[in-house]
């Protein structure tokens, strides 16, 4: 078995296993792209270690928010706090990987310092509230985008990501004893099952009046760049000021949801989450939201 691990080291390349885990998958690509700008396309598991570890989580901090898979964002930036901490998750995972195929011994991320691991920063997530989500609703929208529109705003009342509503089918939505319908997908972010009920408002929002067959598209939409833009031009129309992507649909649940009282563990199992702790920032967002809205009534009562 040593022998086997030291021959695996020293002939296996990190670039190709990265990108057999993956198995094509956008965020794993980019990752590569990343390594590759970082160190170059040869480097053998052999190389690495704590200190490739160390380099590289120093690169992320200061390398520019390119991607292979899609159109690059705006330049003269640098990755977020969050998109490090992921990048470098992913790699973390994929030596994890390597350790129980018997290339490495131990994983080298694991070496790291708390202090020296990237950190996921407090953001201001942008969300809609139920007033711009009927803004937006009323708003005028050309044909060409409707079917954008529409997704968006079925996204923000059932919460889910582009990467599963652009692929759900018709054979996924199903009537209940009660009439009512529900959704049975598995994720593509997480590959767990999920069974999402649908509100009226949801239903509302899935195209009417063609007919189909049970493994077409609900949604045909096209790729996400696209999406962002007629969703952009589409809040303008309605007044809204703020910068909207399709990921604020699953914002605007959550909030929506915590807001209206539903408790955070049932929020979390509605977006899917592994764990309540994700579901917690949206309670920080709606909690925050509270406190600028009794901050803006004016100073009345000067008691003495």
């Amino acid at each position: 078995m040593y022998f086997n691990r030291l021959w695996l080291r020293h002939t296996v390349n990190l670039i190709d296993y990265v990108s057999r885990q993956g198995n094509g998958r956008p965020a794993y690509t980019n990752l590569c792209h990343h390594l590759i700008k970082y160190r170059g396309e040869d480097v053998r598991m052999c190389e690495i270690d704590r200190d490739y570890i160390f380099g590289f989580v120093e690169y992320l901090r200061t390398a520019s928010p390119e991607y292979v898979t899609y159109k690059a964002r705006t330049t003269g930036r640098t990755l977020s706090a969050g998109t490090q901490l992921t990048y470098y998750n992913m790699l973390r995972s994929i030596l994890n990987a390597a350790v129980r195929d018997s290339i490495l011994e131990s994983n080298p991320a694991n070496k790291l310092s708390s202090k020296q691991k990237p950190h996921r920063c407090e953001s201001n997530r942008t969300f809609l509230t139920i007033d711009e989500v009927k803004r937006l609703s009323d708003a005028k929208v050309s044909e060409s985008d409707r079917v954008i529109c529409e997704a968006f705003l079925f996204c923000c009342f059932c919460g889910l990501r582009y990467s599963d509503v652009s692929r759900l089918r018709w054979s996924q939505l199903h009537i209940l004893s009660d009439g009512r319908y529900q959704l049975a997908l598995v994720q593509k972010k997480t590959s767990k099952r999920l069974y999402l009920p649908l509100s009226e408002n949801a239903m509302n929002c899935i195209p009417t009046g063609k007919e189909h067959c049970k493994d077409d598209l609900i949604f045909d939409l096209p790729p996400y760049w696209d999406i962002n833009k007629a969703i952009d031009r589409w809040a303008r129309n309605a007044g809204l000021d703020k910068h909207v992507t399709f990921h604020v649909s699953r914002h605007t649940f959550a909030t929506m949801e915590l807001s209206c009282g539903v408790d955070i563990y049932t929020v979390s199992k509605l977006l899917g989450h592994s764990s309540v702790n994700t579901t917690q920032i949206y309670a920080k967002v709606v909690d925050k939201a509270k406190r600028e809205a009794v901050d803006k009534i004016p100073l009345i009562v000067h008691l003495v």
